[in-house]
């Protein structure tokens, strides 16, 4: 078995990106409280083992939430930010 400090395939990361796009949505629907791994792998169309594989537990996958959501912001905001001549 692999350890979790060798590089991802290119499967595992398009794998882990469907997974976390999908737990945005549901996260976005159904609100933090009432998410599950459940929900999020039945939007995804794989069992909760698969969603578990990859985040291993539900804290793993919202921190992987917050890398895409901050990640997502910079790159709206950066370009804007250096169009502009002076900070103010």
């Amino acid at each position: 078995m692999r350890s979790k400090a060798d590089i991802l395939t290119f499967t595992e990361d398009a794998r882990r990106k469907q997974i976390v796009a999908c737990a945005i949505e549901v996260v976005a629907e159904a609100g933090y409280n009432s998410t599950t791994i459940r929900k999020i792998a039945d939007r995804v169309g794989v069992a909760m083992s698969v969603v578990l594989y990859h985040f291993s537990t539900k804290d793993r996958l919202v921190q992987a939430i917050l890398a895409e959501s901050i990640l997502s912001v910079v790159a709206a905001v950066a370009p804007a930010m250096d169009q502009e001549p002076t900070a103010k």
